[in-house]
């Protein structure tokens, strides 16, 4: 498969070995890795909403198989691709990347992995 797009995948991971707070609580360390990837804007119906004066962009994305995510990885996971980049400092925070919406999808060919499928989305209110 060709990539045309550049996406930086940030995730949490857990320290090697693990790391604990004061309250027994299992400590994360952030992950940026670029990744080749695909990038295909969802058409007006299912980006815009008008009506509440927010606006939710949406794009399918196809990612390498260059990190290991997780099916559920929820709010664990922020990309940053074009406009949507990533916080240097934070880039768990509000206004930055995109969110994922849904699950990621696993795509498997020959039984070894062949690709990430995956909806992203950013709000703007």
């Amino acid at each position: 498969m060709i990539y045309h797009d550049s996406i930086e995948v940030a995730t949490e991971a857990p320290y090697d070995p693990p790391q604990y707070d004061e309250a027994g609580g299992e400590l994360f360390t952030t992950v940026v890795v670029t990744v080749a990837g695909e990038v295909f804007p969802l058409d007006t119906e299912q980006a815009l909403d008008v009506g509440a004066g927010v606006v939710t962009s949406r794009y399918r994305m196809v990612l390498a198989p260059r990190v290991d995510i997780p099916p559920r990885i929820g709010n664990q996971l922020r990309l940053g691709w074009g406009m949507f980049g990533l916080d240097p400092v934070n880039p768990f925070s509000y206004n930055s990347g995109l969110l994922v919406d849904g699950t990621v999808e696993r795509h498997m060919l020959r039984g070894r992995l062949h690709h990430y499928e995956l909806i992203t989305k950013s709000v703007l209110a």
